[in-house]
């Protein structure tokens, strides 16, 4: 996996980016929320989950289990890391991105301090998750 991982002065937080197909951490869109939220005072993860091949199949795409896999493994390396090992972990999805943050959410769900964001294409999901979330309502 491939990343970009910024890092203000201090952050009291991370929100790792997990963007929905057709998306890559290069994305003009992905770049102006990390950096809002840098600029908030939160470090940020810009993921790609799949490689370039695995990017050309549909099918890979659309997996949610091995997303939110790929999402794990990032999450241990964060966990790991010297500079984001003290820090609340986030996700932040929107489309398939918000799908996988909310399996990967779930399956870490015994670790209270994760905050998760998502565009309004999950609000109708019914979830029992024990963590806090910020919907967008307008995310045109």
């Amino acid at each position: 996996m491939e990343g970009i991982l910024g890092l203000p002065v201090d952050p009291r937080g991370i929100a790792v980016s997990v963007h929905g197909s057709g998306s890559g951490r290069f994305s003009p869109r992905n770049m102006f929320v990390a950096h809002q939220l840098q600029r908030d005072g939160f470090a940020t993860l810009l993921l790609d989950l799949l490689t370039d091949e695995e990017a050309d199949d549909r099918r890979k795409v659309f997996d949610i289990d091995l997303l939110a896999n790929r999402l794990l493994l990032a999450k241990r390396w964060l966990e790991a890391e010297p500079r984001t090992q003290h820090l609340k972990i986030g996700y932040f999805g929107a489309s398939t991105g918000a799908g996988v943050a909310l399996q990967t959410a779930a399956r870490g769900a015994e670790d209270d301090d994760q905050l998760l964001f998502a565009g309004q294409q999950i609000a109708g999901c019914l979830v029992h998750l024990n963590h806090r979330f910020i919907m967008a309502t307008d995310d045109q």
